[in-house]
């Protein structure tokens, strides 16, 4: 057996350089301040990402496909959402031609690529373990083109080359329902029980056979960005929805066990998507609980200027803003409407300019270090908000390789993989330090603010954030991000007169003043930045002195500092957390 060694981490304690009292304000651009004691929200934010089914995934083209697939599995996120989109249809969709009614034969193909794609990301999602498997969204978003009122459902045979046509084909009609509803009905038939009947009745097997439940198909979202591929109206969409899921659960699903996610909508401001999905009068009364107990999904990308000047990186967080206003619409509408549905953005990330024009220059590294910054403020942010699910875009992407015949490109400036080795960039890292920092469910989100020190010289951009949890397992935590491209120091919070720990596995809850114990704290820095490059956060210790508590921040550095409390005989003690009014 051959051991192979990933990547390590090494931690150090650094004390920062000596500075005079008097002149603090000199040496650090902002004040941190955290109160541990003050909860603010509980969050159930789920940080997971997107896997866009393209050709650099592709064992037959793709040399890294199958370190690209061991990396996800290290990721262990949860909910990942694989989409199989429109311009590779023979990845995504399996029966490309209409049923031979003459000849009585079908289409109906699931091909070797469409399945190694699917499968290998589902078995790196889908690590089975003891009450606690991942799962996948499923995504086929892709229709036949010849569902919809159109005789040309032309389609490229390789699997390499982007069809950028192939959506958009024909218009809405009133047989597209029923076919486009049987047709997902068989493909799920497919995946979860491993055969179905096609058209004719005849058995097509081969499937997966994935079943139902944890550890298998537990979530299903019908089409991406509806308004935009076909564009659909709410109406058509809302016909479509209701007789896929129906057929679905009439094949596979009688108990309703599936999650279904809707809408995935392109847009901002779309309010007749909301109020019309979201309606349950809209819908069929049998599907109501597919809608109750499901999923309303959405997108956000903010746009950037230039591809290279990293000066104009920061213009993503005046549209944070701008969208995080449109949540809270969304929030209300989903409140008034249908509260118990859930809400998912489901594709986040930054798109620079002309990113699939294969004449421009790539974006510089520390590019994908403001990404890694713009999604963890997002996550952040909406996990006071109460949003389900942040899904991070995509898994990876690429310019045109053409030694590997990949002659197009796939949005490499939305990539969280490098596309030349299958490692991980600093999009991939800060989503991993996320999770293995924080618990989606029942982290406490604590009252958090920054504080100009006298020498800060651009008090219109907040170039600093930061969020203090008491995660679920008692740790004290403070998310920080520099949202500037400019170094920043920061002078982190003092440490409080108090705290609690819980005790006897947790059992007994136990106030301790300082003067009671003879402990001392320090903090434990993971830190995402442009010196990590492709590789895992480098970690630090900081003393609790004055001097000690200086942190100096990267350009859009990402970092989860831990407080430590360590006892006397050095032996750390991380259990924290539970409010004081929770004491008894």
């Amino acid at each position: 057996m051959t051991t192979t060694r990933i990547w390590t981490r090494k931690t150090v304690t650094i004390t920062a350089p000596p500075v005079a009292i008097s002149n603090h304000p000199d040496h650090y651009n902002y004040i941190l301040y955290v109160n541990y004691d003050n909860i603010t929200s509980i969050s159930k934010t789920t940080a997971t990402l997107q896997v866009v089914a393209n050709p650099i995934l592709n064992k037959k083209y793709s040399p890294i496909a199958t370190k690209l697939y061991y990396n996800l599995r290290l990721l262990n996120a949860d909910l990942v959402r694989y989409a199989a989109w429109y311009p590779y249809p023979k990845i995504g969709v399996a029966e490309l031609e209409p049923p031979n009614y003459k000849n009585k034969t079908t289409s109906w193909k699931f091909g070797n690529e469409l399945q190694q794609i699917f499968l290998d990301t589902w078995n790196s999602v889908v690590v089975k373990q003891k009450n606690n498997s991942k799962r996948l969204v499923i995504t086929f978003s892709t229709q036949p083109a010849w569902v919809f009122n159109t005789t040309d459902w032309s389609y490229l045979n390789e699997t390499n080359k982007a069809d950028w046509k192939y959506a958009g084909k024909g218009v809405f009609t009133e047989t597209t329902t029923k076919l486009v509803a049987d047709y997902y009905g068989r493909f799920a038939s497919w995946i979860i029980n491993g055969e179905f009947h096609d058209e004719f009745g005849s058995l097509i097997g081969g499937g997966p056979k994935l079943g139902l439940g944890r550890g298998g198909v537990t979530h299903w979202e019908i089409f991406n960005e509806p308004e935009a591929e076909h564009t659909l109206s709410i109406e058509q969409y809302n016909k479509m929805y209701d007789a896929i899921v129906r057929n679905i659960r009439e094949r596979v699903d009688p108990n309703h066990t599936i999650k279904f996610f809707g809408l995935s909508l392109l847009g901002h401001n779309e309010w007749d998507w909301w109020n019309g999905y979201l309606n349950l009068s809209n819908h069929e009364e049998d599907v109501h609980d597919a809608i109750t107990n499901g999923y309303a999904s959405f997108h956000f990308y903010a746009l950037l200027s230039s591809r290279t000047n990293i000066t104009t990186f920061t213009e993503v967080w005046s549209q944070l803003n701008v969208f995080l206003k449109e949540v809270d619409t969304i929030i209300k509408i989903r409140d008034e409407l249908s509260p118990s549905t859930k809400l998912a953005i489901n594709e986040a990330g930054v798109i620079p300019p002309d990113d699939n024009d294969n004449s421009v220059e790539e974006s510089p590294p520390i590019y994908y270090n403001m990404v890694a910054a713009f999604y963890t403020v997002l996550w952040s942010h909406l996990s006071t908000k109460g949003i389900d699910i942040v899904g991070s875009s995509q898994y990876c992407g690429c310019p045109s390789i053409l030694k590997w015949n990949i002659s197009d490109r796939q949005y490499p400036g939305v990539t969280m993989t490098n596309w030349t080795t299958g490692n991980g960039n600093p999009r991939y890292w800060a989503l991993k330090l996320i999770l293995e920092s924080t618990n989606h469910n029942n982290d406490q989100i604590v009252y958090s603010n920054v504080i100009e020190s006298s020498t800060t010289s651009n008090s219109e951009l907040e170039e600093v954030y930061i969020q203090g949890r008491i995660t679920k397992k008692g740790d004290r935590i403070m998310i920080i991000v520099n949202k500037s491209y400019l170094q920043q120091t920061v002078l982190l919070p003092s440490v409080p007169s108090s705290r609690i720990r819980r005790e006897n596995n947790n059992k007994n809850i136990v106030t301790i003043s300082s003067n009671d114990d003879k402990g001392t704290y320090y903090y434990h820095v993971s830190m995402v930045d442009e010196t990590t490059h492709d590789g895992p956060w480098k970690e630090f210790n900081l003393t609790t002195s004055t001097d000690g508590r200086l942190l100096m921040l990267n350009p859009f550095a990402v970092a989860v500092v831990r407080v430590i409390d360590s006892d006397i005989n050095g032996k750390d003690r991380r259990s924290f957390g539970l409010l004081p009014k929770l004491i008894k």
